[in-house]
């Protein structure tokens, strides 16, 4: 068993906001460590940013000791749109897309440390399949930054000790799932919002094509100022347990594979 961490971290802040820059990066290197596992670092400001840093990062030289790699991946989210701050925001589908094209097969597992881009379930099993990822951590509402922190540093930390070689064993993965999970409470309230938000239509998915992303922050816009203009007055809150989604894909006793976005009972079983 072998992984190495691979971190792709956008600025939170500019300088002048944030003088010292906020960064998963110490607390990270600080996780590597405590597990002797070799972790890299690179920053992105926009999708040809990021497309230049994960290849960067998953340069084969430096890996040739490395069964499989775990990604993490931090910057602001919204919707479904990753950063924006400092460049054009990019896209979940190209963000899969990139991750098939320079890691399919290598990465273990992903971390989406950006708020909202959780609530995106219709993409996540397709794009599991074709990255062949084991497992995926992401949030659906605006999480706190230092909450998020800590709760995948424990996920890690529990997500690290499955054999590479026990990666498509479904046992293996709840049990590190609710293991990292155990100390965190499900009915914690991680977001109060002004309305309810809609619903999400979960389902197997597909990743958009490459010609549909060129006028998408026009339309998403759009469609934002409408559901606000929609939105009923009634205040809603969001806990943790909705806030989180968790994703794996394993071997079924067929041998097929199965990709199963974690009900609130299988990731916190002894509440129930």
């Amino acid at each position: 068993m072998r992984y190495a961490l691979l971190v792709l971290e956008q600025p939170w802040s500019r300088i002048s906001d944030d003088p010292r820059q906020s960064s998963v990066r110490p607390f990270l290197e600080g996780f590597a460590a405590l597990n002797n596992m070799p972790v890299y670092y690179a920053t992105y400001f926009d999708g040809q940013s990021f497309d230049k840093a994960l290849q960067y990062l998953l340069d084969a030289h430096h890996l040739k000791s490395v069964d499989k790699v775990i990604l993490y991946v931090a910057g602001h989210g919204k919707g479904a749109r990753l950063g924006g701050d400092f460049g054009r925001a990019m896209n979940l589908g190209p963000l899969f897309r990139r991750l098939e094209k320079y890691g399919k097969k290598r990465i273990a597992g992903l971390v989406l440390d950006s708020c909202e881009l959780g609530m995106n379930e219709n993409l996540i099993p397709a794009a599991m399949k074709q990255v062949r990822l084991s497992w995926m951590v992401a949030y659906g509402a605006s999480m706190d930054w230092m909450s998020s922190m800590l709760i995948n540093l424990n996920l890690l930390q529990h997500l690290c000790q499955i054999k590479t070689s026990q990666l498509d064993d479904k046992k293996e993965l709840l049990t590190a799932v609710q293991g990292g999970l155990d100390l965190f409470n499900p009915r914690h309230v991680v977001e109060i919002l002004d309305a309810f938000p809609e619903e999400i239509e979960v389902g197997d998915g597909e990743l958009p094509a490459e010609d549909e992303d060129e006028d998408w922050q026009e339309e998403e816009d759009n469609e934002s100022e409408e559901n606000e203009a929609d939105a009923d007055d009634e205040a809603a809150e969001i806990t943790l347990s909705e806030g989180l989604t968790i994703a794996l894909r394993y071997r079924r006793e067929s041998g097929r594979f199965r990709t199963k976005i974690l009900s609130e009972t299988e990731r916190w079983p002894g509440l129930y």
